[in-house]
């Protein structure tokens, strides 16, 4: 198989490895095109039953930030609220996002701990507002991500039959059915030999 152009190759890889090989250099913040989300689906027993991920496209607003829309956000929601028969409703949104300062990478590397500065990166987000996301440091675009939870939602409603059927004039009665039913005699006191009362 020929390749004709360049145009056919992707090397996307090329350049990325390139600034691995030369991260001690390359310290500083860039906007990210796209960011992976994951749609966390949890069942009635709160156990996760399945992870989906799929990339979406952000837009670049400004030498800082890039955004996901509120608008754009809702429709993705929407989109995920339903798999297969099974119908979920929205538990939380969180994002994950490294925007830390290239001086202070260095530290970040040679820490083995946990500290509460490390809480920054994670986020609970509102589905009102648009998603913003700070530019970062390039090898930190692969994990930041946006985490969308989804609770299954129990269906309570029960549907129960009515005893009585109440008729409201539109309707027509129900037909009567075929089988044949017993008739039940009731003999009164003995009167006169003339007729048998019946009832």
């Amino acid at each position: 198989m020929s390749i004709d152009s360049d145009d056919d190759l992707d090397l996307s890889w090329l350049d990325k490895h390139e600034k691995m090989a030369n991260v001690d250099h390359n310290y500083f913040k860039e906007p990210m095109n796209r960011i992976k989300i994951h749609f966390v689906y949890i069942n009635v027993n709160d156990y996760i039953d399945k992870i989906v991920s799929e990339y979406q496209e952000l837009q670049e607003c400004s030498e800082n930030y890039s955004k996901i829309s509120n608008d754009r956000l809702l429709r993705i929601i929407q989109s995920h609220k339903t798999r297969g028969d099974i119908k979920y409703q929205l538990l939380d949104i969180l994002l994950f996002n490294v925007d830390i300062d290239p001086e202070n990478i260095n530290i970040l590397v040679n820490r083995t701990d946990l500290i509460e500065e490390d809480s920054n990166f994670i986020k609970t987000l509102s589905p009102t507002q648009d998603i913003i996301l700070p530019h970062s440091i390039f090898v930190f675009h692969d994990i930041n991500a946006i985490y969308l939870l989804f609770q299954e939602v129990i269906n309570i409603e029960k549907t129960y039959k009515p005893i009585l059927k109440i008729l409201d004039g539109s309707e027509t009665p129900p037909q009567r059915s075929m089988k044949k039913t017993k008739k039940v005699t009731i003999n009164t006191p003995r009167l006169p030999r003339t007729k048998k009362r019946q009832v």
